[in-house]
């Protein structure tokens, strides 16, 4: 528990000035709260026995200024916390963005999809309801708490002592069931992810799906979690409901049996006046709400830190920064930039290599072919390339420079991936993204590489760009590498989604464009290879043979299968 305390404190101190406000507005709230009934008390014992209205008009009148007063404080606590709650929401779900977008990619490549959104927005909602509603109720129970007590042993001593031992009661019962919510609420964030991730599938293959009659192993999923969900919901009902039985037996042994049971015994001795035990009614009314809230909020606990330990998960993951720290920071002029040299690279997923002593060099305006089977580590490479991955031996430099520490190095290189992706926005913008550039110019692009299917540069895509085929998903992307313009241009596998008539109008227009930048082409067909300037070929991550395609072809090795077969391939 202690650790758990610390953690929601480490989530809450960026707000620890909200919260001194928002503890500030309910004392003032509970303190108006709490002199209502002492002016009852007043109005009882003085007021009426006095007789005489010069003296009921004065606290009455100050009794309806006291609710006035409370009012106006409830909605500055109400307008306080709403506020809060949206911007914890914001900032919180800000940071796991940027981590995410920080985090190595082969790592966070194990999260599913819908199991990610399901963290971002289901868990942080969770918790922002905790830290906005629970936590700042919690804050307010105990300033009532204190208060209370005061009041309390204020008006009769001996009647507070007699049901203080019966609260102790309460705490005791709670930590009984305290595990079993966790338990439970661990499931039900499980589950949750897991019905988002089964809805995101069936979206994303819909036509998979229907081509193949898959819709009742689908469902089946998504009822089996669904079930799950409904299954350790009863449970966590069934918890709350005990824990709220527990209170309310508490509740009445301590109201009849302390207040009206001791209470009264203490009237008919005169030890105490019948203002006074309506006033203490009043205020243990008052009181036992809140201190059973305080008990009930060590099982609300439990149920947040499930949605805390899932965000932890991914903001225990190592971001690239992390890994680079004490790597020197530069930024390089991207138009000097002369050479990148791979220097004995070695890449592990977990203990699995995928990369083993990859050792190559690249002179600016070189055209560089990366051919291998699939799994042979092409892909993998320039992911390293790009600076998407960060944890491996060996160093890949720029002119000298470990690309750990370059800065810029987005505007040093472009991509076109193997999945061709556009965002839901317009054409426009999805080619101008990060960069300044005219619509000219966007317009000029697509005709270099006739995409007559756009006919307005502002038309929307929809989300991947799902509305186009994988043919025209690519030539987009292609020209959005084309806008780009960068020192370095990386293709790989461009040809997976053109016929061969777009692949060699394609490479054509490469050729021609990007005839003064370094390009670097993944690829199964290596016909387009042919002018190239050098080609490594990968098998199990290691480079078995490079060399101009006329030396390496001659060599009648690895890199003669792969053509032959490629050939064949296309033959048919």
């Amino acid at each position: 528990m202690n650790k758990d305390i610390v953690r929601l404190y480490e989530l809450a101190k960026p707000y620890k000035r909200m919260y001194v406000y928002g503890v500030l507005f309910t004392i003032a709230v509970y303190s108006i709260t709490f002199a209502i009934p002492m002016q009852i008390k007043k109005f009882i014992d003085t007021g009426l026995a006095s007789d005489s209205m010069s003296v009921i008009i004065p606290i009455v009148g100050f009794i309806v200024l006291l609710k006035a007063l409370m009012q106006v404080s409830n909605i500055g606590l109400h307008y306080f916390f709403t506020v809060f709650e949206n911007i914890f929401t914001r900032d919180t779900q800000t940071i796991l963005l940027k981590h995410i977008m920080g985090v190595e990619y082969s790592k966070f490549k194990s999260f599913a999809t819908g199991d990610v959104i399901s963290r971002v927005n289901d868990d942080v909602k969770s918790i922002e309801r905790f830290m906005a509603i629970d936590l700042s109720s919690l804050i307010k129970n105990y300033v009532v708490t204190a208060i209370g007590l005061g009041v309390l042993f204020y008006l009769s001593v001996p009647l507070t002592l007699a049901a203080l031992p019966l609260l102790i009661l309460v705490p005791f019962c709670m930590d009984l069931i305290k595990k079993r919510v966790r338990e439970a609420n661990d499931r039900i964030r499980y589950s949750n992810g897991k019905v988002v991730s089964t809805i995101e599938q069936i979206l994303s293959g819909l036509y998979i799906i229907r081509s193949h009659s898959y819709e009742n192993v689908f469902i089946q999923e998504y009822t089996s979690h669904a079930n799950s969900i409904i299954h350790n919901k009863k449970k966590m009902a069934l918890y709350q409901g005990l824990s709220g039985a527990i209170a309310e037996i508490v509740i009445a042994l301590i109201m009849f049996g302390v207040v009206f049971g001791f209470g009264g015994y203490l009237v008919f001795h005169g030890k105490f006046t019948t203002g006074g035990i309506i006033a203490y009614y009043t205020y243990i009314g008052m009181l036992l709400g809140p201190v059973v809230s305080i008990f009930k909020t060590k099982l609300t606990v439990q149920g947040v830190m499930s949605s805390v330990d899932r965000i932890d998960e991914i903001l225990n993951l190592n971001s690239i920064d992390s890994i680079t720290n004490d790597i020197a920071q530069i930024a390089i002029d991207k138009e000097e930039t002369k050479l990148i040299q791979c220097k004995n690279i070695t890449f592990r997923y977990g203990t699995t290599s995928v990369l083993e002593n990859i050792n190559l060099s690249i002179s600016k305006g070189e055209k560089i072919g990366l051919v291998g089977s699939n799994g042979s580590g092409k892909s993998t490479l320039i992911s390293l390339l790009l600076g998407l991955e960060a944890d491996y031996s060996g160093s890949i430099e720029i002119d000298g420079h470990d690309i750990r520490g370059v800065t810029n190095l987005s505007e040093i290189m472009s991509v076109v991936p193997q999945e061709a992706f556009l965002f839901g926005d317009s054409v426009y913008n999805n080619l101008s993204i990060g960069i300044n550039t005219c619509a000219k110019s966007i317009e000029n692009q697509l005709e270099q590489l006739d995409i007559n299917y756009i006919t307005d540069i502002n038309m929307k895509t929809s989300d991947r760009g799902s509305s186009l085929s994988g043919g025209e998903r690519q030539r987009l992307c292609i020209a959005r590498a084309l806008v780009r313009n960068t020192p370095v241009i990386i293709l790989d596998e461009i040809s997976n989604n053109l016929d061969a008539t777009s692949e060699k109008h394609m490479y054509n227009v490469v050729s021609k464009e990007f005839s003064l930048n370094t390009v670097i082409v993944a690829t199964h067909r290596l016909d387009v290879l042919k002018n190239f300037d050098k080609i490594y070929v990968l098998k199990r991550g290691r480079i078995v043979e490079h060399g101009t395609f006329d030396k390496i072809i001659k060599s009648g090795s690895e890199f003669s299968e792969i053509l032959h077969s490629s050939e064949n391939t296309r033959s048919n």
